[in-house]
C-alpha cells in the first residue's frame, strides 16, 4: 500500500512516489501468475513494466540533466515531448533550448495555461494567465516575469485562508508535493533557491533565473530574456501541482485489489483505447454553415445555444454550468459567482451562429457573431467533449457532454479586439 504521510523532505527519485511504489506492488503481484495467463494479458502486464521503466527513465533524465539548470519536471508536460528532447543525450544547453521551443509553441503553451483551471487559485487568475500568455509569446518577457511572479505568491498564498503566506514567505521544505514528480530532490524545493536569494544593491548584468525579490524590488534591471520567462511560466506550473496536491490531500490507502479486479480495469483500460483508436481511424475533419450541419452537429449546437441564450439572459447560474472544467466542478453557487464576476460587464445582446468547424474527434469551433455591449464582431468559440465520470476528454457516441474550454470571455473577446465600449 502507498505510503499517506506528507512527506518531509524531497523524494530521492521517481520510484520513492507513493504512485510508483504502488505500481510497482501491484506488477510484482500479478506477474507471478503470467504464466497462467491467456498471451493478450501476459502482453498487457508485459506493457505496464515497460511503461513504468520509461516514465522513470525520462523524469530522471530530464532532472539529471536540466534540474541544476533549476527546470521542473511538473505533471502536464508531454512524455513523448521531453522523450524527444531528451532522446540523443544533449548536452544541459542544447536540452534547455529544445525545453523552452517547447513552452514558445502556441499550441503547447495553450493546453498548459489550459490545465490551470484544475483548482480555484489558479482558475480565478485564468484570464490573466492568458494576457500573460500573448505577452509571452510577442517576446516581451519584461512584462511577463513580475507578473508570474506575483500570482505565483497570489497563488500559494490563497491556499490556506486561515494562514496567508505567499510563495516567498514558504521555507523551501513546505513546498514539497506529496506523490508529485515536482517534489524530486532536483525539483520545486531545489528550484526555489533562486527565488528566494535577496538582492540589495542594483545589478546590471543579465540573469537567467527566477530572483523574485530581485525583480520585484527593483534590483535586478536585466532579466528580460527568453530563459527567465520561461523558467518563470515553468514555475507556475509546478507551483500549480504543488497547489492541487495540498488541496487534495493523500487519502488512506484502499484495501490492495483483487487479481481480477486489477484484469477487469486493465480490460476496461483496453476497452476504451480501443474505442478511441477505432474513432481516430475513422475520424476526417470538417466544416458546415450552421443550417446545414445535420445531426453530426446537433448535440453540441444544443450546448453552444443553451450557453448564449443564458448569457444573454444573464442566468449566471446557467452560464456556469457550460464552463469545461478539469476538475470536480465547485458548488452551483460558486460557478454562477464565477460566471457573474466574468460575463456582467459583457451584455450580450444578440448572437448568430455562423459556422462549425469539426477541428478533431471531441473538438468543435464556432464561427459567432455577438452583438456585446452595441459592438458586433465575429468571434470563435472552442467546445470540448467531456467524459461526465473522469472529466477527461471524451468520444462521440459515448458518455460525454459537450462544454466551452476555454470559458474565460477575454480568451475569445480580446483576440477580435471586441473590448468594453
Amino acid at each position: 500500500m502507498s505510503d499517506t504521510k506528507k512527506p518531509t523532505k524531497p523524494y530521492g527519485s521517481i520510484e520513492d512516489l507513493p504512485s510508483m511504489i504502488e505500481l510497482r506492488q501491484q506488477y510484482k503481484a500479478i506477474s507471478c501468475l503470467r504464466f497462467v495467463l491467456p498471451k493478450e494479458q501476459r502482453q498487457e502486464i508485459k506493457n505496464l513494466k515497460q511503461q513504468m521503466d520509461r516514465i522513470t527513465s525520462i523524469v530522471e533524465k530530464f532532472y539529471s540533466t536540466l534540474g541544476s539548470r533549476n527546470w521542473v519536471f511538473h505533471d502536464k508536460l508531454n512524455l513523448d515531448a521531453m522523450e524527444e528532447i531528451l532522446a540523443d543525450d544533449p548536452s544541459p544547453d542544447e536540452a534547455e533550448i529544445r525545453l523552452i521551443a517547447y513552452y514558445k509553441d502556441p499550441e503547447n503553451l495553450k493546453w498548459l495555461v489550459l490545465f490551470l483551471n484544475h483548482a480555484e487559485p489558479m482558475r480565478c487568475r485564468l484570464d490573466l494567465f492568458e494576457k500573460v500568455k500573448v505577452d509571452y509569446l510577442a517576446g516581451r518577457y519584461h512584462a511577463v516575469v513580475p507578473v508570474l511572479i506575483a500570482q505565483m505568491d497570489g497563488v500559494v498564498n490563497d491556499v490556506n485562508p486561515t494562514e496567508r503566506k505567499g510563495l516567498h514567505a514558504r521555507d523551501q521544505s513546505e513546498m514539497i508535493a506529496w506523490d508529485s514528480v515536482t517534489a524530486h530532490h532536483m525539483g520545486l524545493s531545489h528550484a526555489l533557491g533562486p527565488f528566494r536569494k535577496g538582492f540589495y544593491k542594483t545589478k546590471t548584468e543579465a540573469v537567467i533565473e527566477v530572483y523574485r525579490h530581485g525583480v520585484m524590488h527593483g534590483h535586478l534591471i536585466n532579466y528580460d530574456n527568453e530563459i527567465v520567462a520561461t523558467k518563470a511560466w515553468n514555475l507556475l506550473f509546478a507551483v500549480a501541482d504543488w497547489v492541487c496536491a495540498e488541496l487534495n490531500p493523500p487519502k488512506p490507502p484502499e484495501p490492495a485489489p483483487t487479481f481480477s479486479e486489477l484484469m477487469g480495469k486493465m480490460a476496461e483500460h483496453k476497452r476504451k483505447h480501443d474505442l478511441a483508436d477505432e474513432a481516430l481511424a475513422a475520424w476526417q475533419p470538417w466544416t458546415s454553415d450552421i443550417e446545414n450541419c445535420g445531426e453530426r452537429g446537433l448535440e453540441v449546437l444544443t450546448s453552444v445555444r443553451r450557453f448564449l441564450d443564458a448569457w444573454q439572459k444573464q442566468r449566471w447560474d446557467l452560464v456556469g454550468r457550460e464552463f469545461g472544467l478539469l476538475s470536480k466542478p465547485p458548488s452551483d453557487k460558486q460557478l454562477a459567482g464565477e460566471a457573474r464576476e466574468l460575463y456582467q460587464e459583457y451584455v450580450l445582446a444578440d448572437y448568430e451562429l455562423l459556422h462549425i468547424h469539426a477541428e478533431a474527434l471531441a473538438v468543435r469551433l464556432f464561427d459567432v457573431n455577438l452583438t456585446i455591449n452595441g459592438q458586433v464582431n465575429t468571434v470563435q468559440l472552442r467546445w470540448i467533449l467531456v467524459d461526465q465520470d473522469t472529466l477527461e476528454i471524451g468520444l462521440p457516441g459515448q458518455d460525454g457532454v459537450w462544454k466551452l474550454c476555454p470559458y474565460g470571455p477575454l480568451t475569445f473577446l480580446e483576440q477580435n479586439n471586441l473590448l468594453i465600449q
